[in-house]
């Protein structure tokens, strides 16, 4: 009896481990099917010389689109530099933002749920729509803003129409709309962060900015790393804002790779080169994910 027994719970627990094996195939199929074959794909025209016509089939170019993007496209290296720029700026800006008013928000005070209600709309709107408000509203003779700015003394702006400001412009739209992301993600992680090392600081005459520097700072900064990460990713790909308010210009002032991708494919037909642009920009969105994760890492185990 003990024998038979024995048997059965093996064989239960082999048929658990063969369900687990079994029962997660078609779902990895799907994803390496939607996943390594676009990649795949796109790698294997990246070698080649393509116009979109069926007539023509691709042709093998091996590395002439590579060394023409790294030797003679001066557009890439605008690209890659309004990229750059473009996540530097909206990233520091929301995540200092972010935590900021995380932190103004982690406290009980009347009306916090309707104010945290109201905090996350901007990631509610759709980018067309908020892109022509923030168009009209940064229009240089009927703006809203050179108006607020007037009455503050400040001179007037061409915001997006101008090659100087353009990327600043947008960049503050991507913030206004993004930063309750990462305010979201902070307070979930301040909710975790015990109470009692804080009001035992202020019990012994700690500053608040004492407070937050040395008690929930180290604990939160794992969980800031991690909203970095997602929104490093995010701006590095950006391309709704730019394409719905300003298609890269004015020129190429705010055309960033994913924009150039875009033109370069869709508008000239110039598949192959389009295919080397997309795979240089899965290069630095994966580089950057790795340095991320390896600092997020070192967050964690600190």
């Amino acid at each position: 009896m003990r024998g038979r027994r024995f048997v059965s719970v093996l064989q239960g627990v082999s048929e658990e481990r063969l369900l687990r094996t079994i029962l997660p195939v078609p779902a990895l199929l799907f994803l390496a099917a939607m996943l390594i074959y676009p990649i795949g794909f796109t790698l294997y025209m990246s070698f080649h010389s393509w116009q979109g016509s069926a007539v023509h089939p691709p042709r093998w170019v091996g590395l002439e689109n590579y060394v023409y993007m790294f030797t003679g496209d001066p557009r890439y290296w605008n690209a890659l530099k309004v990229t750059a720029v473009f996540s530097v700026i909206a990233l520091t800006a929301q995540t200092v933002l972010g935590v900021l008013i995380a932190l103004l928000l982690n406290r009980s005070f009347r009306g916090d749920r309707l104010v945290r209600s109201l905090i996350i709309m901007p990631m509610m709107a759709t980018w067309v729509a908020t892109a022509l408000a923030w168009m009209w509203m940064m229009h240089p003779s009927l703006g809203v803003l050179n108006f607020f700015a007037s009455v503050l003394g400040l001179p007037p702006s061409l915001w997006i129409n101008d090659a100087r400001t353009v990327v600043w412009s947008i960049a503050l739209v991507d913030t206004w709309q993004w930063t309750p992301l990462i305010t979201l993600i902070v307070l979930a992680g301040l909710a975790t962060v015990p109470k009692d090392p804080y009001e035992a600081a202020v019990i012994d005459g700690a500053s608040p900015l004492q407070c937050f520097w040395h008690l929930p700072l180290p604990l939160m900064r794992p969980i800031i790393v991690s909203a970095v990460l997602l929104r490093g990713i995010d701006l590095l790909k950006t391309f709704d804002p730019i394409m719905a308010m300003t298609q890269g210009g004015p020129g190429f002032a705010s055309e960033n790779l994913n924009v150039y991708t875009f033109q370069t494919g869709l508008f000239y037909f110039r598949i192959g080169y389009a295919s080397a642009l997309i795979v240089s920009l899965f290069a630095l969105v994966f580089g950057l994910s790795a340095i991320l994760l390896k600092v997020r890492r070192k967050a964690f185990s600190s």
